[in-house]
């Protein structure tokens, strides 16, 4: 059994107000995860993550643009990576 997390942080919109914390709270999310609750894997989306390896060994870019989470949902989810009793 595995704990996955997605976390998004966007601070900059195009039609909207900027806000100036939503990335920062997003990256102590993702650190919350990896370091207190052991999380197994984490996908981090924000305007300065780095680039991950997806589970299919592609490239995936990690600005938090609807095409690129739609690419990974789509991705990750036609096949499948969960197993019974992951969470």
């Amino acid at each position: 059994m595995a704990d996955w997390a997605l976390v998004i942080g966007i601070n900059d919109y195009h039609r909207l107000r900027s806000l100036k914390y939503v990335e920062r709270d997003a990256a102590l999310v993702r650190d919350f995860f990896i370091q207190k609750a052991k999380f197994e894997q984490i996908f981090y989306y924000s305007d300065s993550s780095p680039e991950f390896i997806a589970p299919d060994g592609s490239s995936q870019n990690t600005r938090p643009t609807y095409a690129n989470l739609r690419s990974f949902l789509l991705d990750f989810f036609e096949e499948p990576q969960l197993e019974p009793g992951d969470k």
